[in-house]
């Protein structure tokens, strides 16, 4: 018997895998994919775990022009998608725990430069989005199961209050 590949909206897994490693304009719908495929879309743990630990630079609050908020921005929604993803796939996803772990713990917003800040819904939104990122990171570990304890266990024993 041949094993059929899942498919999603009628494309296999590797037609939406291949859109998460080129990045392109149906990236967001083939993170919809891997969350729908769930633990059978666990051959994306590796190109969605390599975006969750890309380097960032947080938002500089009074320093960075809107454009250059917008990216950051977009930056957060692709994470925010690929953990999603990864949430989905659960056990089969353990390994990328530490990455996760390491984005929960990231510095998103820098507040440089308050006085000349017009838009204080801005500050508001900002730290909101920080607060769900580390939450959307806890409820993943959560689902990863016992392969996530190694990363929990050197968590525990960090010095880092965060």
């Amino acid at each position: 018997e041949i094993e059929r590949e899942s498919t999603y909206q009628g494309k296999p897994l590797s037609y939406w895998l291949r859109s998460i490693r080129d990045r392109d304009d149906k990236i967001f719908l083939a993170l919809d994919a891997i969350t729908d495929l769930g633990p059978d879309a666990w051959p994306a743990v590796e190109e969605l775990t390599r975006i969750v630990a890309e380097p960032f630079t947080p938002v500089r609050i009074g320093v960075d022009l809107n454009d250059v908020i917008a990216a950051k921005l977009s930056s957060i929604r692709l994470r925010s998608g690929a953990i999603d993803a990864l949430t989905a796939i659960g056990e089969a996803a353990a390994s990328s725990a530490l990455p996760l772990i390491q984005w929960a713990l990231a510095v998103r917003v820098i507040p440089i430069n308050l006085d000349e800040l017009k838009d204080s819904e801005l500050i508001v939104d900002l730290i909101t989005i920080d607060v769900l990122e580390r939450m959307r990171v806890a409820g993943a570990v959560a689902r990863f199961g016992p392969g996530a304890a190694p990363a929990i266990a050197e968590l525990l024993k960090s010095e880092n209050g965060e």
